[in-house]
């Protein structure tokens, strides 16, 4: 098993545990099985434990209670293919080619944890949304890359070889849009009592978009933990390793796709009763989420193929330690290139990377020019709801003007001074008490892209645009598919 060389302090007084989960691991009979539970557009900030007191999330909490929870983690990309491509592969979408596109291709020569599994004699499957949306069927794929697909976790079950470890990738598309009418007030999530996050505005369709939201949740914490009352009843779950997480944050106007922390900072808990060293803790080191495919490995004893850029977690599941682990874990680098064909006049995504600290988030927008989540009226990048209706109703009301600013064109620098803003919502980029901060921060951030050949510290950014959007959608200004006339909107 492989301990890559930066994580060996991170073992410290838990050295001895991990080398005996490392034993463990190793022999064929106990390998551990893996349960991913993934919500679909579900920020942190919004679970339970996470310090949301109007959400329900019993099971999630009790997971994290019993287990680890990492208070600063983060998705790749704030979509959902690239961010669960990154997932599969460990690596950040940028690196993925097509597949760091919403509606990308998804090129099989990437190895991904479900497939390196499988090989070494797990049995792999998932339910409902697995790698999507985009096409992996014309990449070299026989099935999606999360596994093969059954009907449930249930069936799943049923059907394994009972000799053979498991892993289950469990795809809620909660709590995804469209929200049905009325479910969220049988639930309990009453729109007139909901407290709206300081980033939205107040408005009777906000107000409807969010109780539904919140009841999606709800239902998603509800349904993992049926699937974890289905792992005691087979006897499997002491030796389960558990990770709830999600793909990408809230499908609100100003979150999902955006960089700030309500589109990519992450629920990820941990939770495996023979591989954690200690139970209950809160780590506050920088992950992200493509580190799962990394840990699932090493948990399993497969070697970690050296293009995964991401790294294991396993030492911090070895340790006994809280809060910040490892010192060099102290920031995240996140970015996005196209969700939709969001812009009036082109096919092309809207490029952005950051860099997130424990005091500062810096964003560099390298397509300025262009729309961040589509252009007034249609908003492209913003799924639809009630919410995303007040949006453009109100898009020329002065009472308003402060949250359309989100959804206006954006400077080339953001910078969020997180001790004085974390709502993050004020730009000091141009400030010059913040020029030093800015520059340290942007050189780090350029180093870290640099590491994994990002395109776009180079001249080939534009290849971003140039892969096929893989749907029947006809772009208005050029009155057809991709297929048919993407050539002319490059």
């Amino acid at each position: 098993m492989r301990i890559r060389k930066e994580m060996k302090s991170v073992v410290l007084a838990g050295a001895v545990g991990f080398a005996g989960a490392a034993a463990v691991a190793a022999s064929r009979d106990s390998r551990p099985n893996i349960l991913l539970c993934l919500a679909d557009d579900l920020s942190a900030m919004n679970v339970g434990c996470y310090g949301d007191s109007q959400t329900r999330t019993p099971n999630l909490d009790k997971l994290a209670a019993k287990g680890i929870r990492f208070e600063h983690a983060y998705c790749s990309a704030p979509s959902c293919a690239p961010s669960r491509a990154s997932i599969l592969t460990g690596r950040m979408a940028i690196e993925l080619e097509e597949a760091a596109n919403l509606f990308g291709g998804f090129q099989s020569k990437y190895q991904v944890y479900t497939r390196l599994l499988e090989e070494a004699g797990y049995a792999v499957g998932f339910e409902r949304k697995g790698w999507a949306p985009g096409n992996w069927k014309d990449f070299g794929w026989d099935h999606n890359p999360a596994g093969h697909e059954f009907g449930s976790f249930a069936e799943f079950m049923d059907q394994r070889p009972k000799d053979k470890p498991f892993c289950f990738w469990f795809g809620s598309l909660d709590p995804h849009l469209p929200y049905d009418d009325g479910y969220a007030e049988a639930c309990g999530f009453m729109p007139e009592d909901i407290v709206l996050p300081a980033f939205l505005m107040d408005s009777p369709g906000t107000r409807k978009t969010f109780a539904g939201y919140l009841a999606e949740i709800a239902r998603f914490d509800r349904e993992v933990g049926e699937r974890i009352d289905l792992l005691r009843e087979n006897g499997e779950l002491d030796n389960t390793l558990v990770v709830v997480s999600s793909d990408n944050g809230m499908p609100l106007p100003g979150a999902k796709t955006r960089l700030e922390d309500r589109g990519t900072q992450m629920p990820l808990i941990v939770y495996w009763e023979k591989g954690i060293l200690k139970g209950g803790r809160v780590v506050k080191d920088f992950v992200s989420t493509s580190d799962l495919a990394p840990t699932f490995l090493d948990a399993a004893g497969i070697p970690i193929p050296e293009t995964m850029s991401a790294r294991s977690l396993m030492p911090w599941l070895a340790s006994t330690k809280s809060g910040q682990i490892l010192e060099s874990r102290d920031y995240i680098v996140t970015g996005r290139e196209r969700h939709c064909p969001a812009q009036p006049d082109s096919w092309g995504g809207y490029p952005m990377r950051s860099i997130r600290t424990k005091d500062f988030l810096y964003i560099r927008n390298y397509e300025p020019d262009r729309w961040p989540q589509g252009n007034y009226p249609t908003f492209v990048d913003i799924d639809a709801s009630a919410c995303k209706n007040d949006y453009v109703a109100n898009w020329n009301n002065p009472e308003y003007r402060d949250y359309m600013a989100l959804l206006q064109k954006q400077p080339e620098e953001i910078l969020y001074d997180l001790r004085q803003d974390p709502n993050q919502l004020k730009n000091v980029a141009g400030s010059v008490q913040y020029a030093a901060v800015k520059k340290e921060l942007a050189e780090k951030m350029i180093s870290r892209l640099q590491s994994v050949d990002d395109p776009r510290m180079s001249a080939e950014g534009w290849r971003f645009d140039a892969y096929e959007w893989f749907t029947g959608w006809q772009h208005p200004a050029f009155g057809g598919t991709w297929r048919e006339c993407g050539q002319e909107g490059l």
